[in-house]
């Protein structure tokens, strides 16, 4: 009777270790909803390159109205984006001063 016990809290301490069934699926979930959020930050990194590129294109053209409607349209949806990377990589854990670091690596041409 006693080693059938032992048996017994062996196998329920050897299942306590790896987890249940329960715990693995969330731990998958965890693990996918984190690829999400990098692979947001990425594709928000590429569009923000994307429109600080059009900001740069757009600001020799900024001398009359239409120009300058055009490229503070422009460098408002990068500012924004930029925003937007902000909090996305700080929800993916990828930096813990996400601002200074986002700013410093996609700087956004002044308002005209």
């Amino acid at each position: 009777m006693a080693q059938a016990e032992a048996e017994a809290i062996a196998a329920t301490n050897a299942r306590a270790a790896q987890g249940t069934a329960n715990d693995h699926m969330m731990s998958k979930l965890a693990h996918e909803f984190q690829g999400e959020r990098i692979s947001s930050a990425v594709k928000l990194s590429d569009k923000l390159n994307d429109l600080i590129a059009k900001c740069h294109a757009a600001k020799p053209g900024a001398v009359d109205e239409r120009g300058r409607k055009v490229y503070n349209t422009l460098r408002k949806k990068a500012l924004q984006t930029r925003q937007d990377l902000i909090t996305q990589k700080e929800a993916a854990g990828m930096t813990t001063d996400a601002t200074s670091v986002v700013e410093s690596a996609f700087p956004i041409p002044a308002s005209v």
